[in-house]
């Protein structure tokens, strides 16, 4: 996993550009300070409401992936009101976990291509606190 600052500028206008929405403070520490390290490949699956695959939900920073779930889970068919910015897109799945623009909480939330977002019951900074 080698995120160079250019792919994740590029990501972050990707995002800026498909929703209409600034990045969020938090979101652009979370990037610029690779503070995604401490959730790569990390297994989820007992954090993880609404997650109800066979396999583990494994994190990665795939963000060819991450980029396209972009649109995908912002094109209001799941949430008409709220942008997400996915962090770490789970296994080979298009899922994945990010945070809604505008939340000052910064609320994890757990996205689904069949399902919809699930509100998890921690912020961005209590799920990074859990695995360093």
């Amino acid at each position: 996993m080698v995120l160079t600052k250019k792919i994740i500028d590029a990501y972050l206008n990707e995002f800026r550009e498909v929703t209409g929405e600034e990045v969020p403070v938090r979101a652009l520490e979370y990037f610029n300070g690779k503070q995604y390290e401490a959730l790569h490949e990390k297994d989820i699956t007992s954090e993880l409401d609404g997650y109800g695959m066979d396999e583990d939900a494994i994190l990665e920073m795939d963000i060819e992936k991450m980029t396209m779930l972009i649109d995908f889970s912002n094109d209001g068919y799941f949430d008409e009101d709220n942008k997400y910015l996915p962090l770490a897109s789970i296994n080979d799945q298009t899922c994945y976990i990010g945070i809604m623009a505008g939340d000052p909480s910064h609320k994890v939330y757990f996205f689904d291509y069949q399902e919809g977002f699930t509100e998890q019951e921690y912020s961005l900074d209590e799920l990074l606190k859990k695995f360093k």
